[in-house]
Order: C-alpha cells, then sequence, then structure tokens
C-alpha cells in the first residue's frame, strides 16, 4: 500500500466512525508514529482546505485519538428521540422500520450507535408494525413527488371491503399521518371534491393523461388548516362544541390547539371547540369518560347520549 492509498484508507475508516491514534496506524500500516502523524496533518489540511463540507478532524485528549467531527449534524440525544417516535407510532412494517432506525444510527459514531442501541433495544426486540404489513416507503415518495410536480395519478385502490378494488385519477394534494396510517388527501376531478385514502391501500399508482384539474383560490385544501379541525383522517360536518371538562387541560388543547377556554373555576372549564364531527371525534370524546360533558350542540348531545345507552345495554 503506497501513502495515497493509506491515506484514503484513514479516511475511509474515519468515516465510518473509528477513533484511531498513532500508534495504532503505526501498527496497522507498518509506518513509523512520525508518518502517522504526518497523515494525521495532512488530512487535517486537506479537511481545512474543504471546510464548506462541514467536516474536521478532532482530538480525543483521553485516548489520544483522532476522529471525524461533523458539523450540523445529529446528536446521541435527536436520534434518540427520532427513533423513540419512530418505534412509537408502530407506522410502518418491521423490515422498513428496521432500514430507517439503521439509517439514523449510521449517523453517529461506533460509540454513539452502541449508546442508543442498549437503550432501545428492548423496544425493537417487541416491535410490532400495524395489521397491514405492506411496504409503504417508496409509495409515499411516488405521491410526493406528484404533489411537488402536480402531477394526476390513476390510483389503483382496494376498499375497506378486502374484495373491492376502485381505479381513480386524482391530482395528489397533502399526505398527513393518523394513528398507525399515512393517509393522501387527493382531488377527484369527476365528482370535483376532495377525499382521502390510506396509503396502504394503495395497490397501484401511474401518471395519468387526464389534464390537471384548475382548482380555484376559495377551493383550494389547506390541510394546516383543515388538520387543526380534525381529530382523524375522516370527513365530517363543521360544528362549534362546548364542553365541560374536568380533568387535564392540555389533555383538550393537545387534541384540538385552536380551542378557546371560556371559564375555568377549580377543576372544571368551559371550552368551545370548532371541529369536525366524525367517527374520531366521537371516539374522542367517549374516552374521556366522567371528565366531560357536552353543552352543545343538542345534537351532539342526543347522539352521544344515544350511543352511551347502546353500550351501557351490553352490560346489563
Amino acid at each position: 500500500m503506497n501513502d495515497v492509498e493509506r491515506l484514503f484508507d484513514i479516511f475511509f475508516r474515519l468515516q465510518a466512525g473509528e477513533y484511531l491514534s498513532k500508534k495504532q496506524l503505526a501498527f496497522d500500516y507498518h509506518v513509523s508514529e512520525k508518518t502517522a502523524q504526518r497523515d494525521f496533518s495532512l488530512l487535517t489540511y486537506i479537511l481545512e482546505c474543504h471546510s464548506n463540507q462541514g467536516i474536521s478532524l478532532a482530538y480525543h485528549q483521553a485516548t489520544h485519538q483522532r476522529y471525524l467531527q461533523k458539523a450540523n449534524r445529529f446528536g446521541k440525544p435527536d436520534i434518540l428521540v427520532l427513533i423513540k417516535i419512530l418505534l412509537e407510532s408502530r407506522s410502518l412494517n418491521r423490515n422498513e422500520t428496521q432500514k430507517l432506525v439503521e439509517s439514523l444510527l449510521n449517523l453517529l459514531d461506533k460509540e454513539g450507535q452502541k449508546e442508543v442501541r442498549q437503550i432501545v433495544n428492548s423496544e425493537w426486540l417487541n416491535y410490532s408494525g400495524p395489521y397491514c404489513q405492506v411496504d409503504k416507503i417508496e409509495t409515499i415518495w411516488l405521491l410526493s413527488t406528484a404533489i411537488r410536480e402536480q402531477k394526476v395519478l390513476t390510483i389503483r385502490y382496494r376498499l375497506p371491503e378486502a374484495t373491492k378494488v376502485k381505479n381513480y385519477d386524482v391530482l395528489p394534494i397533502s399526505i398527513f399521518f393518523d394513528l398507525f396510517y399515512f393517509y393522501v388527501v387527493v382531488y377527484h376531478s369527476k365528482y370535483e371534491e376532495y377525499i382521502t385514502l390510506r396509503v396502504d391501500r394503495i395497490q397501484q399508482l401511474s401518471y395519468s393523461s387526464v389534464k390537471v384539474p384548475k382548482l380555484e383560490y376559495s377551493n383550494r385544501y389547506r390541510d394546516g388548516d383543515v388538520r387543526s379541525f380534525k381529530v382523524d383522517a375522516s370527513e365530517g360536518e363543521m360544528i362549534r362544541m362546548r364542553l365541560e371538562f374536568s380533568s387535564y387541560l392540555d389533555v383538550v388543547f393537545d387534541q384540538f390547539p385552536k380551542a378557546k377556554l371560556i371559564q375555568k373555576e377549580g377543576n372544571r372549564a368551559i371550552f368551545e371547540i370548532e371541529c369536525q364531527w366524525t367517527w374520531g371525534l366521537e371516539k374522542w370524546l367517549r374516552g374521556q369518560g366522567a371528565h366531560l360533558k357536552i353543552l352543545a350542540p343538542q345534537k351532539l348531545r342526543d347522539s352521544f347520549a344515544c350511543e352511551l345507552e347502546k353500550m351501557r345495554s351490553y352490560y346489563q
């Protein structure tokens, strides 16, 4: 191995996260420690000449080793939090989740990888993805590309009834995640309306020859605003809801960021909330148990009371 090959080899080892000392280089490459020091100095000079890459050769005082330090890179706490969120969401099958976890860990040096693995190891061993085990990442990317390029797609879509499949020519508008699943909001030109499709139910997609619809400004889908009024992925009637709540206020504010606190006395609070009346809303309301009382609208009170009475009959 000549001098240039040795220098490249050292750099690639550092790039892989190794910590290297002069003594170790001298042993590995059968050179003197003086030569090893010269290699380190040359690498330092080269990296300084390419400082725009955000990489420098750092020195570890305690172990007398050199390692690559990258600017603006994720640290161990960042990677740990991202992996925790990924595992807790259970949004991807085990294979895709493992690929993402490994990609995140590879942003750390070997010691950092080891520490984070030890923390998440038990959680990963017991990881179980969603019931539907299809791969989603590539489909999400293709949909995102179509959104960016404003392309109409022909989508072959499996309906909730497993035996029924439909073809749609639609313009993808927005992708979001909600409770284990990814969804795509699309504009259906034929019916002139927005519909929401679950990504894992898309069996096939391709670019369509259908002309891109021209959406009026007043009819454009504003995903940020819409999501703040929704509890789940389904669409529903907009209502103004008034609740009496007797638990932690953040339970309401976390679910409804735009909720208005009208009154508070002791542990009793009155909220006014604009939201869409969907199955997800009803599920959330039931989940609050005796801490919650619906004050308005009356039709929601009646529907809720009827549902509770039906549930009560199951246990009589």
